[in-house]
């Protein structure tokens, strides 16, 4: 580790003289770890992802996180002085923040300093410092661009979702794009992983699309407003207990205001799986999100199992084939949900013909890229029924 930290700080540095090192060190992990027993490794890894995330969310893409046994060095490329010491202190707040709502974590105390080193001080301070038996890799701050090479995204929709009942638009729908191999389609959310549905592949996918989720929500926050985004998750990620893991930690690392207004959307839960397993999942998940959302197949026979994971809404996409066809699959849907002591959405309405029959069916709310595509959410507005079949012409 130590050969690759210096060839990366010599490049951010190019004929800088000196660097800012904020340095995050974990104290009082004894406690921590007597109490947590055997489970200790499990709690280790959370507490090293949940201050990552922190750290990430803060500090510029261009700037380094080198992880130490007892936490990250932090190495800011533009900031110096005051403010490397204002933002570290900033980061070392939140952290505190975070693990003293933990209750499994509330003996975790946290460190952290910023001092101004030469090179060749810093590379005495790093050989001085005890790495990982097993180092996680040096990571510079993940940009939109580099999550698109990895996972091939081509565009983040935010799809505007109207409230029948308030006539209203108050949250966003998002929708991951990538473009098809015959340039003239688009593959969304988790198909876009077509040929590799790995269920860590899919958790990479849907953590991206919370990161810019809530970048963009902390701008629109940051401008005087907010609203809702609804973001897809997979099921067949989050239903294990290592990956639902990380997702849970980054939900919970973001302040309470801001992770009410993420609402999860569950995709890809299959109604016969065990009970038990839905249950879980739905129960965590929906205790670190805003609201949980469930997405099911319009011809899914039953949708109480559904009712196991307490979901705020569950949906499904608005159905195909003839007019009386569609209009029978969705009374059946809503028939089914309200059986479950549910409320339904519809999404993906892609004409003014779907808008006009999802508008007379009792779904609760209705997005698709008929209603709107935009790039970034906005504030909520009023739109009336009227409005919003002209808006679908």
């Amino acid at each position: 580790m130590h050969d690759e930290v210096m060839q990366l700080l010599k490049c951010h540095l190019a004929s800088v003289d000196h660097v800012d090192v904020g340095r995050y060190q974990f104290v009082n992990l004894e406690p921590v770890r007597e109490a947590a027993g055997a489970l200790w490794p499990q709690l280790r890894e959370r507490a090293f992802l949940a201050s990552r995330t922190i750290i990430e969310r803060r500090i510029a893409e261009d700037d380094l996180i080198i992880p130490c046994a007892t936490g990250y060095l932090v190495i800011f490329k533009a900031l110096t002085g005051g403010p490397a010491h204002r933002l570290t202190t900033k980061i070392r707040t939140e952290l505190e923040t975070f693990f003293l709502g933990d209750k499994e974590l509330a003996d975790l105390k946290v460190a952290a300093s910023s001092e101004k080193l030469s090179l060749s001080e810093f590379e005495e301070a790093l050989a001085r410092s005890q790495a990982e038996t097993e180092p996680e890799p040096v990571r510079t701050a993940q940009g939109p661009q580099q999550a698109k090479d990895v996972l091939g995204i081509d565009m983040l929709d935010y799809m505007p979702v109207w409230d029948a009942r308030k006539e209203a638009v108050g949250g966003f729908m998002l929708r991951a794009r990538r473009l098809n191999k015959d340039s003239r389609s688009w593959l969304v959310n988790g198909d876009i992983l077509r040929g590799a549905r790995k269920p860590e592949t899919r958790l990479a996918l849907d953590v991206m699309v919370l990161e810019r989720a809530v970048r963009s929500l902390e701008s629109l926050i940051s401008a005087g407003s907010r609203c809702a985004l609804i973001i897809p998750a997979g099921y067949d990620s989050l239903s294990q207990p290592r990956l639902r893991s990380d997702y849970v930690t980054r939900l919970s690392t973001l302040a309470p205001a801001l992770r009410a207004m993420i609402w999860v959307r569950l995709d890809g839960a299959p109604a016969d799986a065990p009970l038990a397993a839905l249950a879980e999942t739905g129960r965590i998940i929906a205790q670190h999100a805003g609201k949980l959302f469930i997405h099911a197949r319009s011809d899914a026979l039953s949708l109480a199992p559904y009712a196991e994971m307490s979901p705020a809404l569950i949906g499904t996409d608005f159905p195909t084939g003839s007019e009386a066809a569609i209009r029978t699959d969705l009374e059946r849907f809503i028939a089914l949900a309200r059986r479950a002591g549910l409320e339904t959405y519809l999404d993906n309405l892609n004409s003014w013909e779907e808008v006009r029959l999802a508008a007379r069916s009792s779904a609760r709310l209705l997005s698709g890229p008929s209603i709107g595509v935009f790039r970034e959410p906005r504030a909520p507005y009023h739109l009336s029924r009227a409005g919003l079949l002209a808006r679908a012409a």
